[in-house]
């Protein structure tokens, strides 16, 4: 089953209903386990939320009311939207209202390639995508491999692409680098054990559309 930290939610979002500006930030402190996110930045809007762990490991939005917010927002809850690289949908139980974030990215000249966890038997395959979702190779590794040992088992499949500049994107959007070399692809991916069939959260998730 797919799952998503709060950590690997950093970085700007775009709230597609309202086109607000989200930035998730990570604490000061590193023993704290939330992420603070500030509404409109660039517009002085200090909205504030906290990103949380919630009862059985799902993440939850959390406002935080002070004195210029509308108190209309409620906790919603994280279900992930796989029919777009990037995007995430807040659910208020309370309200029956949705937020649907999509992941800022923000490559030029670039051919991005979606990386997704793929499970079958006992073989965990990572599986390269284009963003029109075709299909560019799949290859076997095991879940604790790093990232920069990911690249080097990466490199046959993508033989036909290697002449180009090429961006490799997390299930949530997030740009990888060389700065992630040491993070095994089972935190990239924000997956413990990767399942053939579509997470519990997703068929929630569709019984609201």
């Amino acid at each position: 089953m797919t799952q998503i930290t709060p950590m690997s939610l950093r970085g700007e979002w775009k709230e597609l209903e309202t086109s607000n500006i989200y930035t998730v930030t990570a604490p000061d402190d590193p023993l704290l386990s939330f992420l603070t996110v500030v509404n409109n930045p660039a517009k002085g809007d200090r909205r504030e939320y906290e990103v949380k762990s919630g009862p059985e490991g799902q993440i939850q939005l959390q406002p935080l009311f002070h004195k210029d917010t509308t108190g209309t927002d409620t906790l919603s809850d994280l279900f992930l939207d796989y029919s777009v690289p990037g995007r995430i949908i807040w659910y208020s139980y309370t309200t029956g209202k949705h937020k649907t974030w999509q992941y800022m990215l923000q490559v030029w000249n670039t051919t991005v390639v979606q990386l997704t966890p793929e499970a079958e038997d006992a073989a965990f395959r990572l599986v390269m995508r284009k963003l029109t979702g075709d299909l560019i190779a799949k290859v076997t590794v095991e879940p604790g491999t790093n990232w920069r040992d990911a690249r080097k088992l990466m490199v046959p499949g993508l033989r036909p692409l290697l002449s180009k500049k090429l961006a490799f994107v997390s299930p949530l959007g997030e740009v990888l680098t060389q700065a992630h070399d040491q993070r095994p692809l089972s935190d990239i991916l924000g997956c413990e054990v990767a399942e053939p069939s579509e997470p519990r959260v997703v068929e929630e998730w569709r019984r609201f559309q």
